[in-house]
């Protein structure tokens, strides 16, 4: 067993605290306009929760716990959205984390993966 791996009554109690704080925090009701320009009557905003410290906290045991499941020694996401949940895993020990540009950097070093370097072939 993996010494870093969180014990299960604490991923279940970071997946409660994780439900009860986008339940409070991110859930928008009311009349809200969609990126294709459709009305919805309510909204889930996860920004709004993921970026406090209780959420993020949860948030990074429980991303940190998949990702050692399946073996990977990094986590990342594509900016804005994902850069919080990267660095939330990292946070909970996962060694690295990287961010994914849309576009390729047209200067410096042109690339489109911020962060550590990582190898060949690494998860």
């Amino acid at each position: 067993m993996d010494t870093l791996a969180e014990p299960t009554s604490n991923l279940q109690a970071a997946r409660a605290q994780l439900q009860a704080d986008l339940r409070a925090h991110a859930l928008v009701i009311g009349e809200v306009t969609l990126t294709s320009g459709r009305q919805a009557q309510y909204y889930v905003d996860a920004k709004r929760a993921i970026l406090l410290p209780d959420t993020f906290t949860a948030i990074g045991a429980l991303v940190a716990d998949r990702a050692r499941a399946w073996g990977a020694s990094a986590v990342g996401g594509v900016p804005v959205s994902a850069i919080p949940v990267a660095c939330a895993a990292l946070a909970a020990g996962i060694p690295k984390a990287f961010i994914v540009r849309k576009e390729r950097k047209e200067h410096g070093l042109q690339r489109w993966i911020e962060g550590p370097e990582l190898t060949p072939g690494e998860r």
